[in-house]
């Protein structure tokens, strides 16, 4: 055999190797095991019929029902929940907006807890305001009421990664 077969046949036999492992390599690539293997905690999510991505958690100790919105800047609780979590607000005459409405009332609560599904934000600041347009806009679609909103407060802060496939939310402290 020559020289010139011999070189294209090694050739062949490496870029078949090289296609067969970088596929091998592909297939097992798995995101949630690479998150979990470095810190990252698995926090369950489903999609509402509106289209919207949601978690229950609790906060001071109660469970509720919320949105993930990376929009937001801040982690909302719905004024109609505040009893419900426990929550002492500060009233302010700071006013936001969102979602199609603007000049809404806030206030803010300092120092709560929030439990996601095992990974704990103590000391945390949570702001109040009228979820009454979001939840009349889902209720539209047959979403139960929502207790507000998970916000890129947290996000930002614990290095958020949403897994659509898996339908899971990634934190890491």
């Amino acid at each position: 055999m020559n020289k010139n077969k011999i070189l294209f046949s090694l050739l062949l036999a490496s870029i078949f190797s090289f296609v067969s492992l970088s596929a091998q390599v592909k297939e097992s690539f798995n995101i949630q095991t690479t998150l979990v293997s470095n810190g990252y905690k698995a926090i369950k999510m489903n999609r509402l019929v509106s289209g919207h991505l949601h978690i229950t958690c609790e906060i001071n100790g109660v469970m509720g029902d919320f949105i993930l919105d990376s929009g937001a800047n801040s982690t909302i609780i719905d004024n109609a929940s505040e009893q419900k979590f426990r929550i002492d607000s500060e009233k302010g005459d700071k006013t936001a907006g969102g979602a199609g409405a603007v000049n809404l009332k806030t206030s803010q609560s300092k120092g709560n807890s929030i439990n996601l599904d095992g990974l704990i934000i103590s000391d945390f600041t949570l702001i109040l305001m009228s979820l009454d347009h979001v939840n009349k806009a889902l209720s539209k679609h047959g979403v139960p009421r929502m207790d507000g909103v998970i916000g890129a407060d947290i996000f930002a802060l614990y290095n958020a990664v949403i897994d659509y496939k898996s339908m899971c939310l990634y934190l890491k402290k």
